[in-house]
């Protein structure tokens, strides 16, 4: 049996996309891509808090639509003309490397700045 607290926010959260997707007309698919590329790495982290995870969450999912232009653009230069990506594809690609930027710079921190363990030995 599902928690209630489980249910009424994943119902809470679908109403939600439905409603963000609904005002964002014709930029729905960026919106929605760059939620699943966040959510994707977000969710596998379980050993973060949830509150870690939320906030990484939400700022990947904001770079994630900021970013969809350029990813998309990058994501055509790189392969050569092979693949034709759209927006909503570049949203994912964008959310997906902000998250392993933020958590790269969350690691330096914690090292103080040093570029690897070994440097202060």
């Amino acid at each position: 049996m599902a928690e209630p607290v489980a249910s009424t926010s994943a119902w809470a959260l679908l109403v939600g996309m439905l409603g963000i997707t609904a005002v964002s007309g014709d930029q729905a698919g960026i919106v929605l891509g760059a939620w699943a590329g966040a959510m994707a790495f977000v969710t596998v982290r379980t050993e973060m808090s949830l509150r870690a995870r939320a906030w990484q969450g939400v700022l990947s999912w904001l770079l994630g639509m900021i970013g969809a232009s350029t990813a998309t653009r990058a994501v055509a230069k790189i392969t050569v003309g092979a693949i034709e990506p759209t927006e909503p594809v570049g949203a994912i690609v964008a959310a997906a490397l902000s998250l392993v930027l933020i958590r790269s710079a969350m690691k330096w921190a914690e090292r103080g700045g040093q570029k690897n363990a070994a440097a202060d030995h």
